[in-house]
C-alpha cells in the first residue's frame, strides 16, 4: 500500500508541475489565507521487528497519544505552505519493555483542488526533523531526518472546516543511550487523521 501511495503521489506531482507551468498566478478568492488545523487519528508504525544496538526488539504496531497541529498559508494556484508538529508513542520490548515518544516537525507544501464549494481534495509533501525520547533498555534521546506525504480532503465553511487525510511519515532517529551506545529507531509509519481547521 505504501508503494502504491508513493507512485500515485509522484504521478499527481508531475501533473501538478505541468499545470503550474502553464497556469497564471492568481490569488485565493477568500480573504482567510491562514489556517490552523488540529487533528488526531489512528497511526501504525511500519517496522514492528527491529534490531537495535545488536538486540532484537519488538514494537507495538499501533501508536498511542496521536496528535498533530498544522499551520498553513494560501498563495497562488491554491497552494499552501506552512509547518506541522506530529506526536505519537509506541511501546517496545527486548528483555525488558520500554517506550518511544516521537515528535516530528516538518515544513509542508500542499495543493488544493476546488472540485466544489464544500469539497476540496489536496495532496502534499513535507520535510523536517524527528526527535525521539526513549525509555527502557535503551534510554536517551536524539533525532534524525523526516519526510511526509499526504493525501486528503477538506470540507470548508466560511471560517472553519472538517479535515481528513491519509499521511505517510518516513523517520529514523539515531539515539545515543546513557551507556554510550548508538541505537537506531525506525518510527516510520502511516495513518488516517481527522480534525478541524480554523481559517483567519
Amino acid at each position: 500500500m505504501r508503494n502504491i501511495f508513493i507512485y500515485f503521489t509522484i504521478s499527481i506531482a508531475g501533473m501538478m508541475f505541468v499545470s503550474f507551468a502553464q497556469a497564471k498566478d492568481k490569488e485565493p478568492s477568500s480573504n482567510n489565507k491562514n489556517s490552523i488545523i488540529i487533528k488526531s487519528g489512528s497511526f501504525n508504525i511500519s517496522e514492528t521487528s527491529q534490531t537495535i544496538a545488536g538486540s532484537s526488539a519488538t514494537f507495538e504496531e499501533k501508536s498511542s497519544a496521536v496528535i498533530a497541529i498544522e499551520y498553513s498559508r494560501k498563495f497562488g494556484n491554491n497552494l499552501t505552505y506552512g509547518g506541522e508538529l506530529v506526536k505519537y508513542s509506541n511501546k517496545y520490548a527486548t528483555f525488558i519493555p520500554g517506550d518511544v515518544d516521537t515528535t516530528i516537525i516538518t515544513a509542508n507544501i500542499k495543493k488544493y483542488f476546488d472540485l466544489s464549494t464544500h469539497f476540496q481534495p489536496f495532496i502534499g509533501a513535507g520535510a523536517g526533523a524527528v526527535i525521539t525520547t526513549v525509555s527502557g533498555p535503551f534510554d536517551g534521546s536524539a533525532g534524525g531526518f523526516a519526510t511526509s506525504l499526504v493525501l486528503g480532503a477538506e470540507i470548508p465553511f466560511e471560517n472553519v472546516g472538517i479535515h481528513i487525510e491519509y499521511k505517510y511519515l518516513s523517520a529514523t532517529a539515531d539515539n545515543e543511550t546513557t551507556s554510550g551506545n548508538t541505537a537506531k529507531f525506525d518510527v516510520s509509519g502511516s495513518g488516517i487523521f481527522a480534525g478541524v481547521s480554523i481559517h483567519f
